[in-house]
């Protein structure tokens, strides 16, 4: 009975780390998308500091947008 245990806390821990180190990957792949996603960390800066006209009618546009996608 107890090898049995020792087996399956094998089978269990080595599934959690191969489960972990591919998580890993994904979360380490998914960085490196939305820098190129972004281009430079000036236009993050950029982006939070645009005027709040500009904030209003990107809220609107995106207000627009959701509603229109909810419909569907």
């Amino acid at each position: 009975m107890k090898n049995l245990f020792f087996a399956f806390s094998w089978i269990f821990l080595s599934t959690g780390v191969i489960l972990t180190s591919v998580a890993g990957v994904q979360f380490y792949l998914q960085g490196i998308s939305w820098q190129e996603f972004l281009g430079n960390p000036g236009e993050a800066v950029r982006a939070s500091i645009t005027s709040s006209a500009e904030q209003e009618k990107q809220a609107k546009i995106t207000t627009f947008m959701e509603v229109q996608d909810a419909r569907t």
